[in-house]
């Protein structure tokens, strides 16, 4: 006698096939869900939003940088890193002077006592080069002298030239520029945008080598806000102070740990601007 079948034992009650195809669908769509995000990969987890690049990015206009978003606190101090070694410096550019006809809002420092290539230059704190371009110098005929913006999410930056032999990451932004002329110095909007570290190389020579003239330019901008002087009705009625880096220009001395600001005080001014200067004081 054929014995009676169980109806479970071939398979799934209609229920319990419900429940399965149910659970499935569940784990499907979650799945999908998950890869969707993850751009297609169910390993790749979502991107904290600290390495999805800065908050706020600074667009340039008429009256300086202006921010698109809100800007996030500036870390103190400021300055990290000092752009190059202290110890072989042997003269300031002041900030904020006349040479000859020309305003400098930004200052520099000078190395008497050493060759172009003993002088490395150093970012100073972190940022991200916005702009940049190359230029022959005025009575040199070979050297071609780089310069760059360098911003920081808050809103500070920093400006370094005379930069004579340029870090590899540099090099590679440098390709795109116009070919360097003499007195002529036009800027290139960097794109891709490339970030620094405080204390990446930037440089390992400066200045003029065919003039054996050890120097670099150095500045720093805030553009949170115009600086003090820039309040006085008589300063800013000079033509050469009424522009955006003149007015956003700081002592960037100041910004420097008391012992470094010291000692850089302590050494001569440049004798073209002596330790005149709109910013420091």
């Amino acid at each position: 006698m054929v014995g009676k079948t169980n109806k479970y034992q071939n398979g799934f009650s209609p229920v319990e096939t419900f429940i399965f195809l149910a659970v499935i669908g569940i784990l499907v769509m979650a799945g999908y869900s998950v890869a969707h995000k993850s751009g297609g990969r169910l390993s790749q987890l979502p991107i904290p939003t600290s390495q999805k690049g800065p908050a706020v990015t600074w667009t340039q206009t008429y009256e300086g940088y202006k921010p698109d978003g809100t800007t996030p606190a500036c870390s103190t101090p400021i300055v990290k890193q000092f752009p190059a070694d202290i110890n072989k410096v042997t003269s300031v550019i002041y900030p904020g002077q006349y040479w000859g006809s020309i305003y400098r809002p930004y200052g520099g420092l000078r190395f008497d006592s050493s060759a172009n290539d003993e002088i490395s230059v150093k970012a100073p704190f972190d940022g991200t080069v916005i702009d940049g371009g190359a230029y022959i110098a005025d009575g040199t005929e070979n050297d071609v002298q780089y310069a760059f913006d360098v911003m920081n999410d808050c809103g500070v930056m920093y400006h370094i030239g005379y930069l004579l032999t340029l870090s590899k990451p540099l090099q590679e932004i440098a390709k795109k520029f116009p070919p360097a002329e003499a007195g002529n110095y036009q800027t290139t909007k960097i794109d891709p945008a490339l970030k620094l570290k405080a204390g990446s190389l930037l440089a390992s020579a400066v200045g003029t080598a065919s003039g054996k003239n050890v120097f670099f330019d150095f500045g720093i901008y805030d553009w949170r806000s115009p600086n003090a002087i820039s309040a006085d009705q008589v300063w800013l009625s000079d033509v050469h102070h009424n522009n955006a880096q003149a007015k956003h220009s700081v002592c960037w001395l100041d910004m420097l740990p008391k012992d470094e600001s010291t000692r850089l005080r302590s050494l001569p001014a440049d004798p073209v601007g002596g330790k005149t200067s709109d910013y420091c004081h």
